[in-house]
């Protein structure tokens, strides 16, 4: 065999061997849609770890095709971490919502289920998505010791809901505000809760029902008015809860403090 010969061969083969390697490289690439990459396996937390570092909306599909897989679940319960953080960065947050809502009902494994929880509400909160649901409260009557007054809680929303809305009312004392277990600077500390079963003990009580339930319809607000006992002189508030569910993962929770200051004649209040 001439050099010639031998060169043509020699080059023959580099070229077959380069375009092998090529080709095992290309077998490798990570797929780009979440119907490429059913089990998630070829993905680690390292990789999650550099998709949020670049934090690109290709990404998302990718995580998709991670979590609703077979693969390993702590690695979709990772995935679903980083999921939530790219959607927020790239403002995939509506698209984001709906998905995870979809992992939180439909999930079997508790921790893939549970991040998808979490991951939900923390999405939502960087939204700036707030409540859906508002509420008002009214006093009338004169804070004197020994009178009924009457809290007036009206609830709205606009958004249907799947369940009759809680509205309540509960009666709280206030500790003295140095004690250092909670409570803000001049507020003080809640020790006694009517709904509780101990408000006994507070200078008002919430006479009962302390909580109903109302239907709501979306745009039409809905009052419940609440008798409220001054039994002892001094300061006291009364917490006004509402509580309206949208379906399983929405729901608002609504409250307003009536701070009661009981006197013998010209009694106060303050709502907050």
């Amino acid at each position: 065999m001439d050099n010639k010969m031998t060169i043509i061969l020699v080059v023959a083969a580099v070229v077959a061997i380069a375009a092998l390697v090529f080709v095992m490289k290309g077998a490798g690439v990570p797929p780009t849609g979440q119907e490429q990459i059913p089990s998630g396996g070829a993905y680690t937390t390292e990789d999650m770890t550099q998709m949020r570092m670049d934090a690109n909306s290709s990404s998302l599909a990718i995580l998709e095709g991670i979590i609703a897989g077979t693969g390993d679940n702590y690695t979709r319960e990772r995935a679903v971490i980083a999921y939530a953080d790219i959607a927020l960065r790239t403002g995939n947050g509506e698209d984001a919502l709906n998905f995870l809502k979809g992992v939180a009902y439909n999930e079997q494994n508790d921790e893939v289920r549970t991040s998808a929880y979490t991951n939900y509400y923390w999405l939502k909160e960087g939204m700036g998505k707030g409540a859906q649901s508002e509420m008002d409260v009214e006093v009338s009557g004169d804070l004197l010791t020994g009178n009924n007054i009457t809290i007036l809680v009206t609830a709205f929303t606009n958004r249907s809901a799947t369940d009759p809305a809680k509205i309540s009312c509960g009666a709280q004392d206030l500790a003295e505000h140095n004690v250092t277990t909670g409570g803000a600077p001049g507020v003080g500390v809640i020790v006694n809760d009517s709904t509780s079963g101990i408000g006994a003990f507070a200078k008002a009580q919430v006479l009962p029902p302390d909580m109903v339930r109302r239907d709501l319809s979306v745009g039409v607000p809905v009052s419940v008015p609440f008798t409220v006992n001054l039994k002892e002189s001094g300061q006291t508030l009364v917490k006004c809860r509402v509580e309206v569910r949208h379906d399983r993962l929405d729901y608002d929770e609504l409250e307003e403090w009536v701070y009661l200051d009981i006197g013998p004649e010209n009694g106060t209040y303050t709502i907050r």
